[in-house]
């Protein structure tokens, strides 16, 4: 039998080569595939994301399979229903209300990355933006009416202090859109604040790219999503939108911060990006991650010299909690 792991539907994009290139390193053979029904024999089958129907999954033993949910209920309700679970050996989540270590285990979105150069002066920055798509959910917890009740506050009242960015706006139906943007991070560098909100609020570890890309581009978030979102990142980096009673009195604070104020923002914002935290977002520990729900006990020399330095990092700090 061929040592064989299916990645069905995988989203890590730029992290493919060296997944694969890790996968052979253990001793399989990675098969890429998007049809499931009629496999042959394999070791491991290994999904990120999976779509509704999951009955043809019976079919195989599952201490084979193993889930990686990337999307929050808001996104992908399906894949929070008990049949979906049951159909896996493994779950691995960023839901840490899920998480026990036997069925469940964590993982980071890997958003860590190389800092901008905060080369723009406080004075030449405009003041707001954000940078999202035009989404929709029925789900309680949802956050993109919020996103929303953001840019009509400010169309309505403060116009000149905020830009809309993002796929499947209009400037018909919302004044402030300026288009999409072939950079998130070089647009949002030259603004004070970037409005951080999560597809969902309420929720345990759901931390993605939407605090990071601010963090990286110098840019103090405004942050709205995960409820222990300072167990992942200080709360001396980044604005609590839950500190506000309203949209106004946000706005107050933000537009009469001091130069001396907001450059402590972003010194911490270094600091944190530096530090054995911020490692736990990094590709080179989803990729730890990844290679432990194929083999837990995995020998880690198989990882490149530079990729370890961050496993290590993020071990350290792990180890401290």
């Amino acid at each position: 039998m061929n040592r064989d792991v299916d990645l069905a539907k995988a989203n890590s994009g730029q992290l493919y080569p060296v997944m694969y290139d890790q996968v052979r390193k253990m001793g399989f053979q990675p098969v890429w595939t998007h049809q499931v029904s009629r496999l042959g024999a394999f070791d491991i089958l290994l999904f990120h994301n999976v779509s509704q129907d999951v009955g043809v999954l019976k079919r195989y033993p599952k201490e084979k399979l193993v889930l990686f949910i990337w999307e929050p209920p808001t996104v992908a309700p399906h894949m929070y229903r008990r049949e979906v679970f049951d159909r896996f050996g493994k779950v691995y989540t960023w839901d840490d209300s899920l998480v026990d270590n036997r069925k469940f285990f964590k993982f980071h979105y890997p958003q860590y990355g190389k800092i901008v150069e905060f080369s723009v002066p406080f004075h030449e920055k405009k003041l707001a933006v954000m940078v999202n798509c035009n989404k929709n959910s029925s789900h309680s917890r949802s956050l993109y009416q919020e996103r929303r009740n953001v840019i009509r506050f400010f169309e309505r009242n403060y116009p000149e202090d905020f830009d809309l960015y993002g796929r499947g706006w209009s400037s018909a139906k919302f004044p402030s859109y300026r288009g999409t943007v072939a950079s998130k991070l070089a647009c949002i560098k030259d603004y004070k604040f970037c409005f951080a909100y999560e597809n969902m609020k309420n929720v345990q570890g759901y931390v993605t790219e939407k605090i990071f890309d601010a963090l990286r581009a110098g840019c103090v978030p405004v942050y709205w999503g995960a409820e222990n979102i300072t167990d992942y990142i200080p709360k001396n980096c980044f604005i609590d939108r839950r500190d506000f009673g309203n949209n106004e009195q946000l706005y107050w604070h933000l537009k009469t911060m001091t130069q001396q104020v907001y450059e402590g923002y972003q010194e911490n914002i270094k600091n944190f990006l530096a530090s054995d935290q911020a490692a736990l977002f990094s590709k080179e520990y989803y990729l730890h991650t990844f290679a432990q729900a194929i083999k837990p006990n995995y020998d880690v020399s198989i990882l490149r010299e530079d990729y370890f330095k961050f496993v290590q990092k993020a071990e350290s700090f792990l180890r401290r909690q």
